[in-house]
């Protein structure tokens, strides 16, 4: 499929992003590990979320200068968005796990992580696969699949600090959701921009 010229450096920043998105939730399984140091992977999520707010703000400026519609830009922006928020959520989970020195996490939070790493790597494949439309709606109908099947913990929390790590989980797991639904419209947008370019 084609993408549209003015519409690939924005791709190439988010798909940047997915892959810093990924690599944190890689990180975030070694607490669903033990032995943990929850404090390395702190500090490794920390400055993977860096880099994607870095990331973030070179795609925000390179926006206000592509020749895109208002429309394309708004859609665009939205991807980046939830990447970005995704990655604040694994930030603060990792922190939280690293400040209440988490070293055993419930079999429920343990499986939440797992899906995390599952749906970030969806959002990297759809992303990828923006251009290839077989392969994209699988990626994204796969991650709604995942998003809605995400682990829960037990109706009577034992752990409180445990319950925030979990719901900052649950968060990203949202947040990656969101990505795909924002992706499709982008794909949209790129269907548009081979049908307006074409000769």
């Amino acid at each position: 499929m084609f993408v549209a010229p003015a519409m690939l450096p924005s791709l190439i920043y988010l798909r940047t992003a997915a892959t810093a998105t990924l690599e944190a939730a890689s990180i975030l399984r070694e607490l669903a590990s033990r032995p943990a140091d929850p404090t390395s992977v702190r500090e490794r999520v920390r400055l993977l979320e860096h880099a994607g707010d870095e990331l973030t703000h070179r795609l925000l400026n390179d926006l206000d200068s592509a020749a895109l519609t208002a429309h394309e830009r708004a859609n665009l922006y939205r991807v980046a968005n939830t990447l970005a928020a995704a990655l604040d959520h694994m930030r603060t989970a990792a922190v939280l796990a690293d400040i209440h020195t988490l070293t055993r996490l419930p079999p429920e939070t343990r499986a939440l992580i797992d899906t995390v790493v599952d749906c970030a790597r969806l959002a990297a494949t759809a992303l990828t696969d923006i251009a290839e439309p077989r392969r994209f709606i699988a990626s994204t109908g796969e991650l709604d699949r995942l998003a809605n099947r995400a682990p829960t913990l037990p109706a009577e929390p034992s752990d409180p600090a445990v319950n925030e790590v979990h719901d900052q989980l649950s968060e990203t797991v949202r947040a990656l959701c969101a990505v795909g639904r924002s992706a499709t419209v982008v794909a949209a947008d790129a269907r548009a921009g081979e049908r307006t370019e074409s000769p």
